[in-house]
């Protein structure tokens, strides 16, 4: 049963939805953009959320036959799990993503097999993750565009970092981005951890620094006027946040750095990132679920320093 409305409209003809992601408010959603044309969603979140999409696109009165596109930034399950079972709800959408994630669109046990490491007892929180149809799933490379209507004109940009196949999509209209992981999450105050939080968006097993920073410059070149995030919701101004993105890595990463080239091991980092951590905390709300996402980000900026080195990285 769903309560209270499901799509919200916090920019006009930009719909919002909170996939309430292992049940958690606040963290994960994806968003509806609403053409003349055709409509089009940009994240579906994991297969636990398919059945709210379906209640929030009766709800707000829009056919499902009116979805032309999901577009997807990356396969990680809280941006695209669910794709694969909502595609068999809307009979004219294909889905759309950079082709080094195709394969995983059409066959997602290998990337289930490593989310059952990644998210342990939250994983079947997660919900199923469907294979999609290949005649349904588009190959998007770098700079293609997506036109919704004569107004609205979506472009594809690869910014690996966050994975070799990560792309976020810039809305040309109102100079929005869609910005998938590329410039981490952005939480506000209510949910899901009572304050202002923002993280760095590398993840396990081992983060591609460089390449995160020159996703987030590459963005940051395009003077975005508004980001439409994964995590989590409507920010604007968007260069405040941007630039956050690019500072916050290259603290965490320097801290790596003098923990491993003073002789540390990672528990030593992760000690030191959890006092940086705290530094910065006025709540303790949703400690647990901070601390899971930061450490898990924390051991990805780790396997790449001590990869520089050519050293063993640790699991997970």
């Amino acid at each position: 049963m769903v309560s209270g409305k499901v799509l919200k409209e916090p920019a006009s003809g930009f719909m919002f939805m909170d996939t309430l992601d292992r049940g958690v408010k606040g963290y994960a959603g994806g968003w509806l953009v609403r053409g003349k044309r055709y409509n089009c969603i940009v994240e579906t979140g994991a297969g636990a959320a398919v059945p709210l999409w379906l209640a929030g696109l009766k709800q707000a009165g829009i056919p499902l036959e009116s979805i032309r596109w999901i577009l997807l930034t990356h396969v990680h399950l809280d941006h695209a799990g669910g794709a694969g079972e909502l595609l068999r709800h809307l009979p004219n959408a294909r889905i759309g993503i950079h082709p080094l994630g195709v394969r995983h669109i059409l066959d997602p046990q290998r990337l289930l097999s490593h989310a059952k490491v990644v998210w342990e007892k939250d994983f079947d929180l997660l919900g199923p993750m469907l294979p999609a149809p290949a005649e349904r799933v588009v190959e998007l490379g770098d700079g293609e565009i997506i036109e919704i209507d004569d107004v609205r004109r979506i472009k594809v940009l690869y910014t690996p970092g966050h994975t070799s196949h990560h792309v976020a999509f810039f809305e040309e209209s109102t100079r929005g981005v869609f910005s998938g992981d590329a410039l981490g999450a952005f939480f506000r105050g209510k949910h899901p951890f009572g304050e202002y939080v923002s993280m760095p968006g590398v993840s396990p097993p081992k983060g591609d620094i460089p390449a995160y920073v020159q996703s987030v410059e590459r963005i940051a070149k395009l003077s975005p006027r508004r980001i439409y995030a994964t995590h989590f919701g409507l920010w604007e101004p968007a260069m405040p946040y941007i630039l956050s993105a690019t500072s916050q890595i290259i603290t965490i990463s320097d801290l790596c750095r003098d923990v491993f080239y003073g002789g540390g091991g990672l528990q030593d980092f992760l000690s030191r990132a959890a006092t940086l951590l705290a530094s910065v905390r006025q709540s303790t709300r949703g400690q647990v679920e901070l601390e899971k996402n930061y450490f898990s980000m924390a051991k990805a900026v780790w396997n790449y320093v001590v990869a520089e080195k050519g050293g063993e990285s640790s699991p997970g």
